[in-house]
């Protein structure tokens, strides 16, 4: 995990004891296959944790004072109410969601997969720690789909506009400069 790497070079350069004002997790949801056939099986191509060692992660130990998370979640881990209670267990106030909406390369709406409907949004549930934090950005933002659980590069753009330095992306799929 990227997670890993981070907290490595961290204390390589001497900043183990940095409190990161900005967080973006995309954390490996477990992902359980409905019918056990290979083609529900292989729907996650990397290693996935269960809720509560995801909840345990002490990123409370490394978040500002005043801070935000950014948590990549889907539709099902919030309605179950996990999104919510990770977010509170890294002491954070869960405040309000961002919405991906997929899109194909032609600028179409996605046609996801889906139990009840047809997946075409991914929610990003914010969470703050400390002040409260405005803008004006709106609820959803429109990025075409890439390869699986590959995200946009808006919600970094948001962060950096909006949000206090340093950032931290756990679980993140590439390194992006100044994270």
């Amino acid at each position: 995990y990227m997670l890993a790497i981070a907290v490595s070079m961290s204390a390589e350069r001497g900043i183990s004891n940095l409190k990161f004002g900005c967080i973006i997790a995309d954390v490996p949801w477990p992902y359980q296959p409905t019918s056990g056939t290979p083609k529900d099986s292989g729907r996650v191509s990397y290693p996935t944790m269960r809720i509560e060692d995801i909840a345990a992660l002490p990123i409370h130990k490394i978040a500002a004072a005043t801070s935000v998370l950014l948590l990549w979640t889907t539709p099902v881990f919030s309605a179950e109410g996990h999104a919510t209670a990770i977010c509170k267990a890294w002491g954070f106030r869960p405040v309000t969601y961002t919405y991906w909406v997929k899109m194909t390369t032609k600028g179409g709406p996605v046609y996801g997969v889906g139990y009840w409907f047809r997946g075409g949004v991914e929610p990003v549930l914010i969470g703050s720690r400390g002040k409260s934090f405005r803008t004006n950005e709106r609820g959803a933002f429109f990025a075409p789909r890439r390869g699986h659980s590959v995200k946009p590069d808006d919600v970094h753009v948001l962060a950096e506009r909006h949000f206090p330095e340093p950032r931290l992306e756990l679980f993140a799929r590439r390194l992006r400069p100044g994270w």
